[in-house]
């Protein structure tokens, strides 16, 4: 299985810094206590530009529409740690399965509102990564990375 956040912080450039599993205790309150942690599967963080939400799903999402649970997930998890005005990014990495021909998609999520933002969805070839690692294939690992985040 691949492991992404290895692959993020390994050959992602920069200050960037990737937190795999980063649980927030107060997202949710009740009373002013806390409710329910959420638990994000990574979190890059960059100094001068908003933290990026990535989820991985093992779904066929090149095949069909992202499931609501997923959308509602991702756009509550970026709102939360979007800090800035700026619109909320968040990223959804499924695996591309052999013979497919997966395209990114990009999802607007409440478009003309204050809360706006966008999900990408991204298919990675997990085959094409593992294969890459086995070569020692640094230039397209870093590729790999940087088209997750961007």
């Amino acid at each position: 299985m691949l492991n992404y956040s290895k692959l993020l912080k390994k050959y992602l450039p920069g200050a960037a810094k990737v937190h795999a599993q980063r649980r927030f205790k107060k997202a949710i309150t009740k009373n002013g206590d806390g409710y329910h942690d959420i638990i994000l599967d990574l979190l890059v963080e960059f100094p001068d530009k908003d933290p990026i939400v990535l989820d991985t799903k093992y779904k066929q999402y090149s095949k069909y529409k992202v499931e609501n649970a997923d959308i509602y997930q991702l756009a509550f998890y970026a709102q939360f740690v979007t800090k800035s005005s700026n619109h909320y990014k968040a990223i959804i990495v499924h695996p591309e399965y052999a013979g497919e021909d997966a395209c990114e998609e990009v999802i607007d999520l409440l478009p003309g509102t204050f809360h706006q933002g966008k999900l990408f969805v991204k298919p990675v070839s997990i085959e094409k990564v593992l294969a890459a690692v086995k070569r020692k294939d640094i230039e397209f690992l870093q590729k790999q990375a940087e088209k997750l985040i961007l």
